[in-house]
């Protein structure tokens, strides 16, 4: 795969590159490219609705309290619509899956707790 394969947003990509040199290390204003859900799940599934059920008894993600998830059943609720594939599954880092996953959730979960309301009312 290329980067573009990914990264179709060229004008995006060129400009986190604009000051790199090949012995840059990697860019973080790649963060600011997006990867749409849509090209990643062209590959994988087709469709949300399917990659949830493919995933269904895959709890990969566990909480200070040992609540398990299956990060892809809570993409597909509201207050999780803006959270994109490339949030967890990254291309550029060595982090586990499961331990990047993590950290995306606890970016709102901040204390490390799934659980709804247990934390604010």
């Amino acid at each position: 795969m290329t980067c573009i394969d990914c990264h179709t947003d060229e004008d995006a990509l060129a400009a986190a590159h604009s000051d790199a040199t090949s012995a840059s290390k990697m860019l973080t204003k790649l963060k600011q490219t997006e990867v749409e859900n849509s090209l990643c799940l062209s590959c994988h599934e087709g469709t949300l609705e399917n990659l949830v059920s493919a995933t269904e008894g895959i709890a990969s993600v566990t909480d200070s309290k040992g609540t398990a998830v299956n990060p892809h059943s809570v993409l597909s609720s509201e207050q999780h619509a803006g959270i994109l594939c490339g949030d967890c599954h990254s291309m550029h880092s060595d982090k586990g899956i499961e331990e990047s996953a993590h950290d995306e959730c606890i970016s709102c979960h901040h204390a490390d707790v799934f659980q709804c309301y247990t934390c604010h009312d």
